[in-house]
């Protein structure tokens, strides 16, 4: 679900890049992409977010906060995929 990649800088320094996907029917639902200056900050973030994108409830928080809209929207993308 979530990969860490070493990505260098213009000034040689090292910047470790947190990516998330989550697909269903070969559809992107859910994408985030955060930087960290440490590995061990990407790897406890990476960690921490895939634990609570596991649960249902909290896949569903995650789509409300990135789309901006309410839950009835939501449910009514939702029930044309189905």
């Amino acid at each position: 679900m979530g990969t860490i990649t070493a990505r260098p800088r213009k000034g040689g320094t090292i910047s470790y890049r947190v990516q998330i996907v989550i697909r269903r029917k070969r559809a992107t639902v859910f994408s985030i992409v955060q930087t960290f200056e440490s590995e061990t900050a990407a790897r406890r973030r990476l960690q921490k977010k895939e634990t609570k994108l596991k649960t249902p409830e909290g896949l569903e928080r995650a789509l409300l906060r990135k789309s901006g809209k309410g839950f009835i929207s939501l449910i009514q993308r939702d029930s044309w995929m189905a």
